[in-house]
């Protein structure tokens, strides 16, 4: 990547790892506030996700990531989310017939681990890495879960089922 091309990019990648910084802490405390003020919150920081990624682009080529992830971590958190959210867990995907497929548990913890794994490479001295996964992963995962997520906190906030939110 030219130096031009990374100056470019700074802007939007700050914002972005700030938000996604500020999205990890929030699953990490999740358990510690108030379901309504969970998902309000979550909700700005998906917007503000979707609006960083969206203002990187598409990249060039979408590369998959090699690594194993350590799924063992991510069940755990999603038990966790799972029952922190309890009857606002599952939802309808486009094209369900029978069964309520989608999991805002599920879609939370997914982005949280990319997310998490970009931030891993930043620490690292690897934005440039960081970067391109985040890219990739977001076309090629964490995007789909993050718009089912915000769909779906929309659709509980709208309908008046947070209470508080």
């Amino acid at each position: 990547m030219s130096s031009i091309e990374l100056e470019r990019e700074a802007a939007p990648m700050g914002e972005l790892e700030r938000a996604a910084r500020r999205y990890v802490a929030l699953i990490d405390g999740a358990e510690a506030m108030s379901l309504p003020t969970l998902l309000q919150e979550a909700a700005v920081l998906l917007a503000r996700l979707q609006a960083g990624m969206q203002a990187l682009g598409r990249p060039a080529a979408v590369e998959r990531d090699g690594r194993v992830p350590d799924f063992e971590h991510r069940f755990e958190l999603f038990l966790r989310l799972r029952a922190l959210l309890g009857e606002h867990d599952a939802y309808w995907l486009e094209g369900d017939r029978e069964h309520m497929s989608g999991s805002l548990a599920d879609d939370l913890a997914d982005i949280y681990f990319d997310l998490r794994q970009a931030l891993a490479l930043v620490d690292a001295g690897e934005p440039e890495r960081a970067l391109r996964f985040l890219r990739s992963s977001y076309v090629l995962h964490w995007g789909q879960h993050l718009v089912d997520a915000a769909r779906h906190i929309y659709r509980l906030h709208s309908e008046g089922r947070l209470g508080g939110a």
